[in-house]
């Protein structure tokens, strides 16, 4: 049968069913004074127990080459390279991944994970890791599907979240009131994570003091503000637009400072309740509401060794699942061995790791007894 390709961020991928053969075509673009005059196809991972599939038929054309492959482990990735040479001599390559035996893992194209923008290499690297040498060495007849992992890569990434209080892939939040339906929903179709949330209590005394037009956020740090809005008697009914030149996010915190500032020509449209509100010093709840884009989007910059951390405690839990009593034994032919892993001293050291990130992001916490 003829396959599909898919695009993610790392590339191109395809979906093969267990036990079956697919076509594969690959385009090339020489120009028309030149045409291919070999084709070679590999795939990698290819050891005695990875089970690789099998190229079983291959053909060219001038300008296109084609594979069937059949086979593979149900739910592992495999790397499928073609390599060519044209008869003017050029020499070229691609690569496709090739997932067998199931659906593409949640968010495997890069939209479930703000770290990993393309499952395979993460999943490879995992495999790299020297405790899921351990595991797999030491645990005859033991498989770890690369779904498995990358499920893995999906939750720990979410622990880390919520150990940090922030973001890693950044989201737009939008009011919670139900007039912005429409909008989360257009946001969510275009791929953005969205969340909700009420809106901010304006107080005028913001504006008095040292917290002159500071208005601090639920979530930081902040990325971008969409807009802010007074809005009154309900979060619907704007009454006044804040401009965006008002606005002045401080970097990498949840602040944002609003400075009126009226450049020539500008007409405000204040109505008399924002007058008297800011005269008299009333409180408006949920008078000030606020769409922004908050989330870790420099994480390479600020935190350059997360990836790795989260995917330390991607392994620990697969070997948490794999070796509940800390230890195991192996033997074959007469002889034995045995292993001794302590999962919860692995996760503290991760866990520990990621408490001094969340200092640098946050700030260090004071207790005060």
């Amino acid at each position: 049968m003829p396959a599909t390709f898919h695009s993610a961020a790392g590339g191109l991928w395809a979906e093969q069913p267990t036990n079956a053969a697919a076509d594969y075509w690959l385009e090339w673009d020489f120009g028309p004074a030149d045409a291919i005059a070999a084709s070679e196809w590999a795939v990698s991972p290819n050891g005695p127990d990875d089970d690789p599939p099998v190229v079983s038929r291959a053909e060219r054309q001038p300008a296109r080459t084609g594979a069937v492959l059949a086979g593979g482990a149900p739910g592992r990735w495999y790397a499928i390279t073609n390599r060519v040479e044209t008869q003017a001599g050029r020499r070229d390559s691609q690569t496709f991944m090739l997932l067998v035996g199931g659906t593409m893992p949640r968010g495997a194209d890069g939209s479930g994970s703000g770290l990993f923008p393309f499952a395979p290499a993460a999943v490879a690297e995992v495999r790299r890791h020297r405790l899921t040498k351990v595991l797999q060495t030491h645990l005859s007849g033991l498989r770890i599907g690369d779904d498995d992992i990358w499920n893995k890569l999906v939750s720990a990434e979410a622990e880390a979240e919520r150990l940090l209080r922030v973001w890693v892939r950044p989201r737009e939040i939008l009011p919670s009131h139900p007039s912005f339906d429409d909008n989360a929903a257009a946001l969510r179709a275009a791929g953005e994570r969205v969340e909700r949330e009420p809106g901010y209590d304006f107080n005028p005394e913001i504006f008095q003091g040292a917290r002159w037009g500071l208005l601090e956020l639920r979530q930081r740090p902040v990325v971008a503000i969409r807009w802010a809005r007074f809005a009154f008697p309900s979060p619907e009914h704007t009454v006044l637009e804040i401009p965006a030149a008002w606005l002045r996010p401080e970097g990498r915190t949840n602040r944002v400072n609003i400075v009126p500032t009226i450049g020539a020509g500008f007409t405000l449209p204040i109505s008399q309740f924002v007058m008297q509100a800011l005269g008299a010093g009333r409180t408006m709840p949920f008078g000030l509401q606020v769409a922004y884009r908050a989330g870790l989007a420099d994480w390479r910059a600020r935190v350059p060794d997360l990836a790795q951390v989260v995917m330390r405690l991607a392994t620990v839990a697969l070997v948490e699942d794999t070796l509940p009593p800390q230890s195991a034994s192996t033997s074959a032919d007469g002889l034995s061995q045995s292993i001794s892993l302590d999962a919860s001293k692995l996760r503290e050291g991760a866990e520990a790791k990621l408490e001094s990130m969340r200092d640098a992001l946050q700030g260090v916490r004071v207790v005060v007894v």
